[in-house]
């Protein structure tokens, strides 16, 4: 199948106030002169704490990494992570092999070798787990067996995809794409800030 995607065009709109991304766990810092170690804070062991402290073979991606690959699903991720094969099967399943464990059959009672997690919570099936990347903080890939924390289907190890938590402020984001084959695509994330009852009586977010 040809690639579609050939260009991507970033934008952003605000009807208030236009808000820059929200800081990341895995923070890509990115310095202009000299040189810094950078810090990164994973959630592998389903505590934060920084990467260099992980007694766990993980790569984490956070928003910044992920926008210079030009990542739009998770398979665009497995060239940048050792070990790792993603990509969409015959059933517009997921199929994840980390180290050479995985699982590529793509019938609905067939469980996988490398467990997906949304937000921690657990993708039990193949199908519906090939996910798009929009609004994303960052992407933790942990490989080896991970059975002691994650319980069954992590033999290979897991993916986990941790979503961006809306900001203090409201804002707008928006992405348009064009391909060959006249292929148009265009998405929009909203950053909505919750609304106490004093919030409330004064305008939520100051609207």
């Amino acid at each position: 199948m040809p690639k579609l995607y050939r260009t991507a065009v970033l934008g952003s709109v605000s009807a208030i106030a236009l808000v820059s991304a929200v800081p990341v766990s895995a923070q890509d810092t990115e310095q202009d002169t000299g040189f810094q170690m950078e810090e990164i804070t994973v959630t592998a062991r389903k505590r934060e704490e920084s990467l260099q402290d992980t007694p766990v073979s993980v790569t984490a991606l956070g928003a910044r990494a992920l926008a210079r690959l030009q990542a739009t699903d998770v398979g665009d991720i497995q060239n940048s992570v050792p070990g790792l094969t993603l990509h969409v099967g015959d059933a517009s399943n997921a199929v994840v092999y980390v180290r050479g464990i995985g699982q590529v059959d793509s019938l609905a009672f067939a469980d996988p070798g490398v467990g997906i997690y949304l937000d921690d919570v657990y993708l039990g099936r193949a199908q519906g787990s090939f996910l798009d990347i929009y609004d994303v903080e960052r992407i933790e890939v942990l490989r080896g067996p991970q059975g002691t924390l994650y319980g069954r289907n992590t033999i290979g190890g897991a993916v986990k995809f941790v979503s961006k938590a809306p900001a203090d402020e409201f804002g707008v984001t928006a992405e348009v794409a064009g391909g060959n084959y006249g292929q148009r695509r265009a998405r929009v994330a909203v950053d909505a800030p919750p609304c106490g009852r004093q919030a409330a009586d004064q305008g939520c977010g100051g609207l």
